[in-house]
């Protein structure tokens, strides 16, 4: 990983890290699946559901919420605060 400002919990047994990509600016996501790591973007390389094309990931915080894995970090390029949460198996 090579990021900064982590925060992390655990959910259904499984390790997760949300943290920022310096290098691409991006907000990156890594779980254990309980054999191996698996590391996603989450957002800052645009796409589908609201995702944006800018630095977005540091001053992350993360929280559970209604058995569900809730991000909140900031949006450096228009200084505004995002919310995501994590659908799937993770």
């Amino acid at each position: 990983m090579s990021g900064e400002f982590t925060s992390a919990l655990t959910h259904n047994g499984r390790p997760h890290v949300l943290y920022w990509d310096r290098t691409n600016g991006n907000l990156r996501h890594a779980y254990y699946t309980g054999t191996s790591w698996l590391f996603e973007t989450l957002d800052g390389e645009g796409g589908a559901n609201g995702r944006i094309n800018t630095d977005v990931g540091p001053f992350t915080s993360t929280v559970l919420y209604k058995d569900r894995v809730h991000v909140f970090y900031w949006d450096r390029t228009s200084a505004r605060l995002r919310h995501g949460y994590l659908v799937g198996p993770g």
